[in-house]
């Protein structure tokens, strides 16, 4: 597991997800750092950017993640990508204002519908901060991350000027 991703070990949406009749993860797909490429190779698909290629598992028109269970769970959930743990929570790149946004992706039906706890959510855009203002989450990845093919349903939770 990168060492992104262990900064977020305590989100768990086991409870917030249980019952919920949309299953995220047939619908999306996760978005590996580069650190992360290399423990998911053979199994990570290619998404293709203006601004270059991204490593995914799963991707665009309907392909789910290799590690999807038959149940609907995550055969890998405790060494999980980064991208995986924060969601519902992402980072995109503002190219106009050249700064990051922290947003909520309102597909998802606990965020849309408030039942994400706020303790949660509140440390997952706090990690989030960090690894922008620390530099541990590269701009040039947010960039094609934010190129990426991605509905773009989403409430904007803070704003971060880039590290100089």
């Amino acid at each position: 597991m990168g060492k992104l991703a262990q900064r977020l070990s305590f989100v768990n949406f086991g409870e917030v997800c249980r019952n919920c009749p949309v299953n995220c993860c047939k619908r999306f797909y996760a978005v590996l750092l580069e650190e992360e490429e290399s423990e998911f190779d053979g199994k990570a698909s290619i998404v293709k950017t203006r601004l270059g290629r991204l490593k995914t598992l799963g991707g665009p028109r309907g392909r789910t993640c290799p590690f999807l269970l038959e149940n609907g769970f995550c055969g890998v959930y405790d060494r999980r990508p980064f991208d995986c743990r924060l969601w519902p929570v992402m980072v995109y790149y503002d190219f106009e204002r050249e700064e990051f946004i922290i947003v909520l992706d309102m597909e998802c039906p606990a965020a849309a519908e408030g039942r994400i706890p706020k303790e949660m959510l509140n440390r997952m855009i706090q990690t989030a901060r960090e690894a922008i203002l620390d530099g541990s989450l590269k701009k040039e990845w947010v960039k094609k991350y934010t190129l990426s093919p991605w509905p773009k349903n989403y409430q904007i939770l803070e704003r971060v000027k880039p590290p100089s």
